[in-house]
């Protein structure tokens, strides 16, 4: 992967304006998820229980000096490049109870929004992205018959 991602970067800083821009973009995002990544690092060795740990993402998120990750220039969301994102607002910051904890973070878009996103480090995604593609394969043939269950799987 390392190595194909190098390839890549290369050949975008030998295109035009609008190419080195995207290679700008990108390693601007990839920056600001292995910042997010440290700091899901340490707020996973912290010792203590799930509230204390959210505070402590809490107030790591708050604090700019260090992290950094309230106020960016924008980027697109990796996931969802259209959407514009400037910031996490740290104090609705959560943690779920898992093995892993995974953080709720809601991000601050360019156009005032509030954007909600999951973010969970060190998992192997796969079987999720399997049980949401099945829940809204169930939404669609479901609504195909005139049932709509409300389901509403996130992205």
């Amino acid at each position: 992967y390392l190595n194909v991602m190098r390839r890549f970067s290369q050949a975008l800083l030998k295109g035009d304006k609008s190419v080195r821009v995207m290679r700008s973009l990108l390693a601007s995002q990839q920056t600001f998820v292995d910042r997010l990544v440290q700091l899901m690092k340490a707020v996973q060795r912290e010792s203590g229980n799930r509230k204390k740990k959210t505070e402590r993402l809490q107030s790591l998120l708050a604090d700019n000096e260090k992290v950094n990750l309230s106020e960016i220039e924008p980027i697109p969301l990796p996931l969802e490049p259209q959407i514009r994102i400037k910031g996490i607002i740290p104090e609705t910051a959560t943690l779920f109870k898992s093995a892993l904890m995974p953080a709720k973070l809601i991000f601050k878009t360019e156009d005032g929004e509030q954007y909600p996103v999951i973010f969970k480090h060190g998992d192997d995604l796969r079987q999720d992205q399997l049980i949401l593609q099945i829940i809204s394969l169930m939404d669609k043939l479901l609504r195909k018959e005139n049932l709509d269950l409300k389901l509403t799987p996130y992205k």
